[in-house]
């Protein structure tokens, strides 16, 4: 509506896609442009709650990678670094944050003004903006230059602890092993949001997290657990805010980085077993990927994520691997030192990363970042401790070999293709040779099958008898019937982990599981993760499983009990709507669903309560997915009206199980009793909102 030049009212044009001025005329380098406007945003900023569906009043950005464009007027580049503030207004009651220091905060009547300022330059897809009703604590420490404050939503406010309890450790680790101190001034903010499109985002200094990441004492499922993205948001502030990639080809120098130093505060925090399951879990997701699409680069978008992320911070943990990890990161400092606030591209990265080491990195780098391949390597014995070794196709390659002798004694061997060629010699007296226990390469391994007695295996670390568990084809039965008889008692977790995920025997996973019941409870939360209670286990077990505090043991035994003793689920589902929880409540989704199927009397009230708009988008979508159950379907006016609203969210994981629910009571009886309900919402749609619902359900508006 507005536009002043350097004060002075100047003429400007608007179309579509931006706003123009001449500026054919004007002297000097700097000039103030000021721009009123009015907008209504699809993108960038998003507004929850406020509407007729009710859930949290809140308001929040998600600026990455070029979406703040439709709320600010300006160019949406991330190799532009500016220095932002924001002043706004807003009513008491709620609580706004934004990046940078709050250099004032004053309240007139019922409003209060915000004054955030960044005195860094930053890109601006990190602009941060959050408004909502939060408790918040500041940990501020005399002689410290950062303070935290993190936020929580009122009814969470005896989270602090257990949410937020480890952020000065690990931001005081995270500088003292990266090298560099934070870059930034100001306080560091966490907030949770509802319906956040992503996990999380690194806005500088401000970060937004999903409420889908609370937690209380009982949720220890991996998925969900909060110390990952509280470390990969925190490191991106040096590799992404302050060191920022140029284009989209180099987005795996923040990612990559991001999730490397993540899984490293997994390894300090949480151990090494969660360490190695963090990068397997990773290494599996890129395996999957590179058989459905084919070879893929970090440098493209082709596979996403798993690129950018998964496979990105691999090669980052071999590049470290290949030139020995302290040089590599004493580079890598030396860069972010002497390139302060500022952007690269991969070549330039690469080509700094080779000047500080001293070394050509040409070969790594057409193998692991340009190239999109991924390796098969073969051991072979060939007798008299000689073993050759096939990688297909050929690429620079390094790790080590554990000989096994027959007293369990261990050598270490370490090959790579440069020194060792296609040959490597051991002990004459190795009885075994293990692949790569400590997960140095991302490659796929052909060995052949090795015996070794029990009293040998079990003289390994656990780490490298899991990996030699990993590493048996075709292992039969017979043989981990006979480790198990001999398995030391609580020992050994993660490679019982791994035996498990190697057998096809449900009875020794049995063995498995009740031997689990003994060990700290991560071992139970990584075997439910990957499976659920094997048939033909005991009762008894079970309810072992339904007496811990863990929601995942507790919602196996529930799905165990519903499709082998209903009475018994019936009275468990009814213990577990009791049961007192804070922020995970997937098990009183299925306490309700179950009861609902079962006695179609209970569980109702429940279900529908879960499934409404004011829990978070895990929960909801778990209620409306089971009272959308072909030949179950539960109608109900509120919840159709709710998912009517949030038919079109911007979050996919909250539109989908909605538009799922309206379809699945459209073809339900009740559907022509909500014709009424949908006129009253789409008379707000657009034309093109309203085509594609047609499309959709084949109901005609």
């Amino acid at each position: 509506s507005k536009l002043e030049l350097n004060g002075k009212p100047w003429p400007f044009r608007v179309s579509p896609d931006e706003i123009s001025f001449p500026t054919k005329d004007l002297e000097g380098d700097t000039h103030l442009v000021r721009i009123a406007y009015r907008c209504k945003p699809r993108k960038g900023i998003y507004f929850n709650g406020w509407g007729r569906s009710g859930g949290k009043r809140q308001t929040w950005t998600q600026g990455q990678g070029i979406d703040h464009r439709h709320w600010i007027p300006h160019q949406d580049d991330q190799r532009d670094k500016l220095r932002t503030a924001l002043q706004l207004r807003f009513p008491s009651g709620f609580q706004v944050i934004s990046n940078g220091e709050l250099v004032s905060c004053s309240q007139k009547n019922d409003t209060i003004t915000w004054d955030f300022r960044m005195q860094e330059e930053h890109p601006s897809y990190l602009i941060a903006l959050a408004i909502g009703e939060y408790a918040f604590e500041t940990d501020s420490v005399d002689g410290e230059a950062t303070d935290f404050i993190h936020y929580l939503y009122p009814e969470h406010s005896d989270l602090f602890p257990l949410h937020y309890g480890k952020t000065r450790e690990l931001f005081d680790w995270m500088q003292l092993h990266i090298g560099l101190d934070y870059p930034w001034n100001g306080d560091y903010r966490q907030v949770p949001v509802q319906n956040f499109k992503h996990g999380a985002m690194e806005n500088t200094g401000a970060v937004i997290i999903g409420d889908i990441f609370l937690q209380d004492s009982a949720n220890l499922f991996p998925e969900r657990t909060y110390l990952e993205i509280q470390a990969h948001e925190m490191a991106h502030h040096w590799f992404g805010n302050y060191l920022t990639a140029e284009s989209t080809e180099s987005h795996w120098l923040h990612e990559g980085f991001a999730t490397y130093w993540q899984w490293e505060a997994k390894r300090k925090f949480e151990g090494p077993m969660a360490y190695r399951l963090s990068r397997r879990q990773a290494a599996q997701r890129i395996w999957s990927t590179y058989e459905k699409i084919g070879p893929f680069s970090i440098q493209e978008e082709k596979a996403g994520s798993i690129g950018f992320y998964d496979k990105g911070a691999w090669v980052v943990s071999m590049l470290m691997d290949q030139t020995d990890s302290a040089a590599f990161r004493e580079a890598v400092v030396n860069i972010l030192r002497t390139h302060p606030y500022s952007v690269v591209n991969t070549k330039q990265f690469l080509q700094l990363l080779e000047a500080q080491l001293g070394i050509p990195l040409d070969d790594f780098t057409e193998a692991w970042v340009s190239g999109g391949e991924l390796p098969l390597i073969e051991l072979t014995e060939k007798g008299n401790g000689r073993w050759t070794v096939s990688i297909e196709p050929s690429m620079p390659i390094s790790f080590d070999l554990i000989g096994v002798d027959s007293q369990g004694n261990t050598d270490k061997y370490s090959f790579n293709t440069i020194d060792n060629g296609r040959s490597i010699e051991v002990a004459k007296d190795v009885e075994a040779l293990i692949a790569d226990p400590a997960m140095r390469v991302l490659a796929r391994w052909k060995i052949p099958s090795q015996e070794l007695e029990t009293e040998q295996m079990f003289s390994l670390p656990d780490y490298i008898l899991s990996a030699f568990i990993s590493q048996q084809p075709k292992l039969s039965s017979r043989r981990a019937e006979q480790w198990l008889q001999d398995w030391p008692e609580g020992q050994f977790p993660e490679s019982l982990l791994t035996l498990c995920r190697q057998l096809k025997d449900d009875k020794l996973k049995v063995n498995i599981f009740e031997r689990a019941l003994n060990y700290e409870e991560p071992l139970t939360e990584a075997l439910l993760l990957e499976e659920s209670l094997p048939q033909g286990i005991p009762e008894k077990i079970v309810d072992r499983y339904w007496r811990k505090s863990s929601y995942t043991a507790r919602e196996a035994a529930l799905q165990w009990y519903f499709s082998n003793d209903q009475k018994g689920c019936i009275e468990r589902s009814r213990e577990a709507l009791a049961y007192e929880q804070v922020s995970i409540q997937s098990l009183r989704v299925k306490g309700a669903l179950f009861l609902y199927l079962l006695t179609q009397e209970e569980g109702q009230d429940e279900l529908k309560e879960l499934a409404s708009p004011k829990y978070e988008f895990v929960t909801r979508g778990l209620a409306l997915e089971g009272m959308s159950i072909p030949g179950k379907e539960l109608a109900d006016l509120s919840t159709f009206s709710n998912c009517m609203e949030d038919f079109f969210s911007p979050n996919s994981r909250v539109a989908r199980p909605c538009r799922s629910y309206v379809k699945a009571i459209l073809r339900s009886d009740a559907g022509n009793e909500y014709v009424k309900t949908i006129e009253e919402v789409a008379s707000e749609w657009s034309p093109k909102w309203r085509e594609v619902f047609e499309r959709l359900t084949g109901q005609q508006l």
